[in-house]
This record gives C-alpha cells, sequence and structure tokens, in this order.
C-alpha cells in the first residue's frame, strides 16, 4: 500500500457531517443509551425537580446588580449571550433543562469526534461518555445553574467547531454521503 492511499483512507475516516453522526448513532446505540442512563443518574435531579443553587439566590433578588457584576468579573460573553439565547430574565426549570440536554449532546458529539466519523474506531464512545458525564469537574460547575447551560452549549459549540475546522483542513475531493 503506497503513502498516498493511507494518507487519503485516514483523510476519508475523518470526514465529520450529520449523516456521518447518524451513522455513528445507529452502529453505537447501545452504548448512547447506557451514556445517557449516566447522564440521567448524575443530572436526573436537576432536571426533574425544582431545586436552586446557591447563585440563583442572588438573580431572584436583584438580577441587574448580578449581572453588573459578572462585568466586573469579565463575563460579559456569558451576558450577551443569556441576552441573545433569551434567557436574561431567569427561569430556573428552563436552565435545568437546558443545561441536562445540552451536556448530553455534547456528549455525543465529543465522543463523535474522539471516535471518528467511521464505525471502525477502535475507541468505543461509552469509554469516553461515561466519564465525561459523570465528571465530578463538570458536576461542580454544572452545579450553579446560572453558568449550567451556558457550559453546555459551550462544550457543544468547541466540539461542532473542532469538527468544521477538521473538515475545512481536508481536501476538496472527500465525498459526501
Amino acid at each position: 500500500m503506497s503513502l498516498a492511499t493511507e494518507t487519503s483512507t485516514a483523510e476519508e475516516k475523518t470526514v465529520y457531517s450529520v449523516c456521518g453522526l447518524l451513522q455513528f448513532s445507529k452502529h453505537y446505540a447501545g452504548q448512547l443509551i447506557v451514556s445517557v442512563l449516566f447522564l440521567l443518574l448524575a443530572f436526573g435531579q436537576k432536571l426533574f425537580s425544582n431545586t436552586f443553587s446557591i447563585d440563583t439566590q442572588g438573580i431572584i433578588q436583584n438580577e441587574d446588580s448580578l449581572y453588573k457584576s459578572w462585568f466586573e468579573l469579565e463575563r460579559f460573553g456569558l451576558v450577551v449571550f443569556k441576552k441573545l439565547s433569551g434567557t436574561y430574565q431567569f427561569n430556573n426549570a428552563l436552565a435545568s433543562f437546558t443545561m441536562v440536554v445540552f451536556f448530553g449532546i455534547s456528549a455525543v458529539i465529543w465522543s463523535y469526534l474522539l471516535c471518528g466519523s467511521t464505525t471502525k474506531a477502535k475507541l468505543q464512545p461509552a469509554f469516553f461518555m461515561i466519564p465525561y458525564v459523570a465528571s465530578p469537574i463538570f458536576a461542580e460547575m454544572l452545579g450553579f445553574l446560572l453558568l449550567g447551560p451556558e457550559i453546555s452549549v459551550a462544550s457543544f459549540l468547541v466540539a461542532l467547531s473542532l469538527m468544521l475546522w477538521s473538515n475545512a483542513n481536508r481536501p476538496k475531493n472527500y465525498q459526501r454521503c
């Protein structure tokens, strides 16, 4: 096998697409379901109950002063994102729901990114997704409901941008599904 053939097959394996994501999801459906169960074990209480975290008490009392303090902490991107997404007025149920849903989506997208767009990957997605959704670091960050949805969306967008960047650096002669 020549070097050109090896290079072209390596390049074909790393082309990311919606069709590839659907094939990936179909091939690893069992592992995705197990990972969703672990996500629900870790964050099911936030999803199905109306719990308040320590940071939500301040926004309920005086939201303008809290958002102004975020500018001092250089969190102006969060304030802009909250205004653009329509979550500037805090809704506890919506924040909990979007946090868990986008965190699950980001786990799937990251596993698709790391395991590749083919089903011949040696790395199994569950070996990444279960530690990802059960990570104590994420549990600490996502425990604060004011930042939880934004962290989940940001994680999803970072993985998506890496896939787009990878596709942009590929030759233009790859086949789409």
